[in-house]
């Protein structure tokens, strides 16, 4: 791999993580891995951000072994792939929180509907 295409960031997919407990072995095993300055694994999405040393960095086939020797199968994953799940997610968020404010509007307008007619109020917009 050459070296001045080489980031200093890495995100690792990690398999079979199941406890704070299984965070800390893989913490532990990367953070003894020479050319690694730094890690940070989390559970939920299982993934560990590794921080290469720029002086030293270390191979992700060299990370992935190490882990594979603890019982975790590991992947790189691309950033690409990275950036592109994160922005579909984003979208999907936004899809949702539309859809439950229309519905709030809605059973807002519902509701005021029901008052009026078991109050008898007149409401300009909903009186027949």
């Amino acid at each position: 791999m050459n070296t001045s295409a080489r980031s200093d960031h890495l995100l690792l997919e990690i398999e079979g993580m199941k406890c704070g407990g299984c965070v800390h072995a893989v913490e532990r095993r990367l953070t003894e891995q020479h050319g690694v300055s730094g890690v940070a694994v989390n559970l939920l999405t299982r993934t560990a951000a590794v921080s290469l040393d720029p002086h030293a960095p270390a191979e992700p086939r060299q990370l992935t072994a190490a882990l594979q020797g603890i019982g975790f199968p590991a992947r790189l994953r691309d950033q690409g792939q990275a950036m592109v799940e994160s922005t579909s997610l984003n979208q999907g968020w936004w899809s949702r929180w539309r859809r439950l404010m229309a519905a709030l509007v809605l059973m807002a307008v519902s509701g005021l509907a029901h008052l009026a007619t078991a109050q008898q109020w007149t409401v300009p917009l909903l009186d027949s």
